[in-house]
């Protein structure tokens, strides 16, 4: 811990107050903050628009090439800044192998401001989308698959339930690549130069104070100190905060025909069912597929083969290649959880049934009240649907 808090807490002593002054007034300061500022900002920007997308298929795509693309994103986390900054140079300079198909003849983005950018996302991109993916992956799948039951389509389940669970993740990990970006050395010097005004951010102006004015580079080293302590305690702070009638009358369209063929693990599942309307009661040992059949006719699992019919709705037929998204087959999903949405629901909603509108907050329910709950999404809001279709 010593050795960890001794250089830092040497830097803070080594600077007073007068000569932090007369750094900050330093002809370098002024332009080099401004730089980083406006560029740290921008490719946070990008970042954040390109790596929401990819962290969230990531997050919920399963497969070798899901993890050799995630194995890839990290690449630039772990390779020397200055070797990332030549192979930029040589894939994105003037006689670059992509510089035929991104710029003007004549033109080139090494050794401007653009440069900064790019070198900027590429080492900070990796931290986002390593926080970004794991805060997906916490999200509940229960919560996403009662949300597909429930009509949403796989866009707004994204933006209604999973972005705004994984918000504390995705603050952190913004604040880890934004002061990644502000710290940034070695891709910048040797893709985009030390140019003044140009090219030269704070990390950069340290390295040209300090064979000058041993102040001023003191005083922009104290500066982002202070902000790595910044994005280390919002960090720190993200990641603590982290944490009847309408059966009846549906009761004949609730017949239920199935012949599934699967795979759950390593195992076969065959299954047949055929019901005239009423309660079905599948019981068996754990593991044997009860929870994958659920599943299955619900539509967020695909089996190899089957058909599946309910209500006389075809929502799965492998020989005519019918296949029902999860929103449009108008099942009901209780989970053992509930999965009772954490997130601000609209008020008009039945799928959201702990959100007290009289004082417009969440309340903690007890099991009993949870599962009535539950049990009244699945049942009223299929119905809600049917009427809504038939009207």
């Amino acid at each position: 811990m010593l050795f960890l808090v001794a250089p830092l807490l040497g830097l803070a002593f080594a600077t007073s107050f007068a000569d932090l002054r007369a750094g900050l007034h330093h002809p370098l300061v002024g332009p080099a903050l401004r730089l980083s500022l406006i560029t740290t900002t921008v490719s946070l920007l990008v970042v954040l628009l390109l790596g929401i997308p990819l962290s969230w298929t990531l997050a919920r795509t399963a497969g070798r090439l899901a993890r050799a693309v995630e194995v890839l994103v990290q690449v630039p986390a772990v390779i020397p800044p200055a070797v990332a900054g030549v192979a930029m140079l040589l894939a994105f300079g003037r006689r670059g192998w992509l510089a035929g198909w991104l710029y003007p003849k004549g033109w080139s983005a090494a050794f401007t401001t653009v440069a900064v950018i790019m070198a900027e996302v590429f080492v900070s991109a990796p931290f986002f989308v390593q926080a970004a993916a794991s805060a997906f992956r916490r999200v509940d799948e229960d919560l996403l698959v009662v949300a597909r039951t429930l009509g949403a389509s796989p866009l707004r389940v994204f933006y209604r339930i999973g972005l705004p669970l994984a918000v504390p993740g995705l603050l952190a990990g913004g604040a880890m690549s934004w002061a990644r970006s502000l710290g940034e050395f070695g891709a910048t010097l040797m893709f985009a130069g030390n140019l003044t005004g140009k090219t030269q951010t704070l990390p950069l102006a340290v390295y040209t104070a300090f064979e000058s004015d041993l102040r001023a580079a003191q005083a922009l080293s104290l500066v982002l100190v202070v902000v790595a302590f910044a994005v280390a305690l919002r960090s720190w702070g993200a990641r603590v905060g982290a944490s009847g009638r309408a059966t009846r009358k549906l009761k004949e369209e609730l017949m239920l025909k199935a012949a599934i063929s699967g795979v759950v693990g390593t195992r076969q599942i065959e299954v047949e069912i055929d019901t005239q309307g009423g309660p079905l009661v599948i019981v068996g040992p754990n593991g044997a597929g009860k929870t994958t059949l659920l599943l299955m006719i619900l539509g967020v699992r695909r089996p190899r083969a089957g058909h599946i019919v309910v209500g006389g709705i075809t929502l799965l037929d492998s020989a005519r290649r019918i296949d029902l998204a999860v929103e449009k087959r108008r099942l009901g999903y209780v989970p053992q959880d509930y999965a009772l949405f954490p997130v601000a629901p609209s008020r008009r909603s039945h799928a959201h049934c702990c959100w007290t509108s009289r004082s417009r907050r969440w309340t903690l329910w007890h099991g009993g009240t949870c599962a009535r709950c539950s049990l009244s999404r699945a049942s009223i809001a299929p119905a809600q649907r049917r009427m809504k279709t038939r009207s």
